[in-house]
Parts: C-alpha cells; structure tokens; sequence
C-alpha cells in the first residue's frame, strides 16, 4: 500500500533530532502543543516541495494531457510529465480533443521512463503493436479508418500515472525466528530506500524488546530480513519504506525546526523577558539571555540552521529542479 512522508517526519523525530536540548513547555510547565510541531512540519514539507518542484507522497493522476509536436517524432514523443518524481505510468492513450482515438489498451510496454526524478517520457514501440501503418512525418492521426498527418495537435497523449517517491508500509503476520520475504506492491524505480521495521507484539501493540532485524536483501521488488530474538507468542513484523532522500529530510527538519525554536526561545524567562533579578535579604541573583525586542532566545540556533539550509538548497536543485530554458 501507498504510504506517507508523514510517518517518518513525526513531531517525536523533529524533537529528538533537530530541537535536542531545547525547553519545549510554556510559562506554566506545560508541553507545547502538538499541533505547534505539526503545522511546522506539514508547512516545511509543502514549501519545500514547491522551492524543489516535487511531489513527495504518492498521488495517483488520470488522464493528464500533452501536446503532440511534429519536432518530436525524431524524439519518440518526448514528454516531461507534470508531477514528478514519477513512480511509474500505469496507461496511456491517444487523444483527438475530447474525442479518444479508438485505438483501445496501448502497450504500456511501449512507455521508456528512464528519468524517473525529472519526469521524462517517451514512446519507443517494441512487439506490441497497435497497427501495422508507419508514419514517416507529422503526428498521427486516427479518424475511423483515416490516417493523415498533422503538425501540431494539442491534448494529443494522455497519461494515467503515479508521481511522488516510492514509499510503501505493511505488516508480515506470524512471525518468528528466521528469514522474512517481503514484496512490494509496486517496484521501486531503485533499490536506493530506506527500510524502517519493527517486531509488533500482537497482544500488548508495542514493540518486542530484544530483537534484531538484520536487512539481508534488497531489491527494487521487495527485501529479506533476519530476525532473531523473538519472544513466544504471537507477532508481526510492521515495515515501512521510503525512496525519499535522506539530504530531503535534512533540510525539512531544518525548515520545520524554527517555527518551535522562536516560540521557545520566547518563552526561556517568559513572554517579553530577556532578563530576571531576584533580591532576598542581602543576597541577589541576575539572570539574563540573549533574547530581545527582535531576537528569541534560540536566535543563534536559528541563525545556523538558516545558513545550513543556505547551503544545502542548490545542492538539492541541481539534482531535483528542472532545468528552465527560455529564449527572449
């Protein structure tokens, strides 16, 4: 089944990683609220998408429409699809303005998708033949039992197709001591993903202790694992994994981390206090921080997580952005 980006970027893992060692609670002791976290990491994770143009959770799109060019018949119909990075296409047809060309089920065998980050689709026929007729110019029409070629014809190719990266979650029921084979309902375009498991106690629903999980095969079909230690008694295996890239995830963390920092570092002597004296009897003490009118306590920590995601940002478009050529 189709998983989310969401069930590794968790407010618990933007607390232990990236807000390690800040004082999350308010004036009176209290956690801050969840939802703080939450509307910090869902904002991070859309901005960034659209500052890298991705798509991150698997979104299934029917029947998006490209123009068909003469220029790109020498190109096999090059196509750069909407939403990317492109898990796979699951169909295409030919379209004639509203009109479907009746040319029923084209192979799918024909769809080369080798740039799965960019989008990049093209048709190289094979076996699979929806006719015997080869077109040496224009693109193709088909009218009833009328071929000719045009030039140019908008809305021509029409694609059924699943965008985002590959991310996957399920659960192996009855598990014990030895090897575990899990196949994906979908191949990953690689086998670069990362696997997160955990052996489930059915009884209690919480993780056994004491038992290891060694990953001994990968593939873009599925993994093998190891597992030793596991108690008696009824178990599952809960698996989730996830082709998002790790740089990715940094700079989300990074992004999502300074809506909390400035909020705490508010909050380290109270709201608007940058410093406190106590007196008693003699004897004082003064406690002052770095907050002021226009800076939070945390500022520094904000400052350095903002130079980082400075320099980590055109590394991630340089590998993840399209390239945009105009001519003026």
């Amino acid at each position: 089944m189709a998983a989310s980006i969401f069930r590794e970027i968790t407010t618990a893992w933007l607390k232990s990683t990236f807000l390690a060692g800040v004082d999350l609670t308010d004036d009176d002791g209290d956690p801050l609220p969840d939802a703080l976290f939450e509307q910090a990491l869902a904002g991070a994770a859309r901005t960034l998408e659209r500052e890298l143009a991705l798509t991150f959770d698997p979104i299934a799109l029917k029947g998006e429409r490209h123009d068909g060019h003469e220029i790109n018949r020498g190109g096999w119909w090059n196509c750069h699809l909407n939403e990317r990075p492109v898990w796979g296409v699951d169909a295409w047809r030919l379209q004639y303005g509203k009109r479907p060309i009746p040319t029923e089920n084209m192979p799918l065998s024909w769809i080369h998708l080798d740039d799965h980050v960019h989008g990049k689709v093209q048709l190289v026929p094979d076996g699979a033949s929806i006719g015997s007729s080869y077109f040496t110019n224009g693109v193709p029409v088909v009218l009833g039992s009328t071929f000719r070629p045009e030039g140019y014809l908008p809305g021509f190719f029409s694609f059924d197709y699943t965008a985002g990266f590959a991310q996957e979650e399920g659960v192996v029921e009855g598990v014990a001591d030895g090897p575990v084979e899990v196949a994906f309902g979908r191949a990953f375009p690689s086998g670069r993903y990362r696997l997160i498991a955990s052996v489930i106690e059915d009884a209690t629903e919480e993780a056994a202790a004491g038992v290891v999980i060694k990953l001994t095969e990968r593939s873009s079909e599925g993994f093998k694992v190891q597992l030793t230690g596991v108690p008696a008694g009824a178990h599952t295996l809960d698996w989730y994994a996830t082709a998002v890239p790790s740089d990715i995830l940094h700079a989300l963390g990074l992004m999502a981390a300074m809506l909390p920092l400035d909020v705490a570092g508010d909050l380290i002597l109270g709201a608007g206090i940058a410093s406190m004296s106590l007196g008693v009897d003699g004897l004082s003490q003064s406690i002052g921080t770095t907050s002021s009118a226009t800076n939070a306590g945390y500022g520094a920590r904000v400052r350095q997580f903002e130079r980082e995601l400075k320099l980590s940002m055109p590394a991630l478009k340089s590998t993840f952005s399209p390239i945009n050529l105009g001519v003026f």
